[in-house]
């Protein structure tokens, strides 16, 4: 300040001294990243896409003074097809230094992601990990599930502080069936009477629609057998879909079959079983010519079908 007489008057000088703003640059490729249109073949789902995050103290884009940055994804996390979702888990991987970072929907993480110069000239730095668990995309109900994850990035500089991208993901999940849970049945020993046996089992469909079911055994033109070698037991064999047993015959389809589960491919680890395959031998089997003692043993293959 400087005060200086002009004339009669009085004039005050005023002067300001201000430091240099520090500027900085961010900024994410591909802006738009390739939309992803993923199939599901059974374990976790999981979803990779890579970004360069360009993040410098300078305003240019060429400066090579590189500092750390932070990441945010907007929520929601989950595909959804109508009012059903597939939750999915978010992570950020700093590939400059194989690390990563769960991410919670609108939230940034730290300034603790590493930067580079610009077009990445080492390769990618960044990368959006999206998983959906198997036991959720397993039990979703069959549709198009879709979501669009919108990135930022940010720095702590000023200037261009923020990088935008997006990440559109889609996944058709066709209506299907299948059995679960399936264990040996052991009719026991022989002691005078019929043997009978059963095994609890697992019967999924997405939309919880009717199902048939066929089985085949080991024996001539499919027929259910036991066999110890030298000798055969015949087998008699139901299916019970929770409305009472149904008789089944070799390689035949029973179809009209319900109670589907729906919700869990597993039935809730064999909790929630919703069918019965059952076995028996009648006593009169055991008085024919040519049965010999012995272990007996035999397999059947069963087939689950969308109706």
């Amino acid at each position: 300040m400087r005060l200086r007489k002009c004339g009669g008057r009085f004039v005050l000088t005023l002067g300001l001294l201000l430091p240099g703003l520090v500027s900085a640059r961010i900024d994410i490729d591909p802006g738009n990243a390739p939309a992803q249109v993923v199939s599901w073949t059974g374990g976790d789902l999981v979803v990779l896409q890579d970004f360069c995050v360009l993040s410098v103290q300078a305003p240019q884009a060429t400066s090579t003074t590189v500092i750390p940055y932070r990441v945010m994804v907007e929520g929601p996390f989950e595909l959804e097809s109508g009012a059903n979702t597939i939750s999915g888990v978010l992570e950020w991987v700093d590939l400059e230094v194989a690390s990563a970072t769960s991410l919670s929907p609108n939230v940034f993480t730290s300034d603790s992601q590493t930067g580079v110069i610009q077009n990445c000239p080492g390769g990618d730095n960044g990368r959006l990990r999206i998983t959906y668990p198997e036991a959720g995309v397993a039990g979703a109900a069959p549709g198009t599930y879709r979501q669009t994850y919108r990135i930022e990035v940010a720095n702590n500089g000023q200037g261009k502080s923020q990088g935008m991208s997006r990440l559109d993901v889609e996944l058709t999940l066709p209506d299907s069936v299948q059995v679960s849970e399936i264990d040996d049945i052991d009719l026991g020993t022989y002691a005078g009477a019929d043997l009978q046996g059963s095994d609890q089992l697992c019967v999924f469909r997405r939309s919880g629609g009717p199902y048939a079911v066929s089985v085949t055994g080991a024996g001539a033109g499919g027929s259910f057998v036991i066999t110890n070698g030298a000798a055969e037991l015949p087998l008699s064999l139901t299916w019970d879909d929770g409305s009472g047993p149904a008789p089944l015959s070799p390689g035949a389809l029973l179809p009209g079959r319900g109670n589907a589960f729906t919700g869990s491919a597993t039935c809730n680890n064999g909790l929630s079983n919703n069918a019965e395959l059952s076995a028996r031998i009648d006593q009169a089997e055991f008085l024919t010519d040519g049965i010999v003692s012995g272990g007996y043993a035999g397999t059947l293959t069963l087939t689950i079908e969308l109706e």
